[in-house]
């Protein structure tokens, strides 16, 4: 069986980067970044290091950056985690999705 992991990372909210994090009963909550999943006590410690105040948040190209990065990092230790990477960036004019795959295995 495999499961998902989720790391949120910068959404807009009123012009600014955001993120809002959830659980299984639908429960959000306004953080400054989570993960989720088998892979998330791999994934935390890195987004604690790598997190910035909110004065000097992550430019969008480090945010991905950095998801990939942990992303390839926990796939080589948990088994769980998949095989692809598929990465969504929210715009007010464009909704990108980039796709990265973490093994081949």
């Amino acid at each position: 069986m495999q499961q998902d992991n989720d790391v949120e990372l910068p959404s807009l909210e009123m012009g600014k980067g955001c993120v809002f994090t959830y659980d299984a009963v639908g429960s959000y909550e306004k953080v400054g970044y989570s993960a989720q999943g088998s892979g998330s006590t791999l994934i935390m410690p890195s987004l604690t290091i790598s997190s910035r105040d909110t004065i000097t948040p992550l430019s969008e190209p480090e945010a991905v950056d950095l998801v990939n990065t942990v992303f390839a990092s926990a796939t080589e230790r948990d088994i769980y985690t998949g095989d692809k990477l598929e990465i969504m960036v929210f715009k007010a004019d464009d909704i990108r999705t980039e796709v990265m795959e973490l093994r081949k295995d």
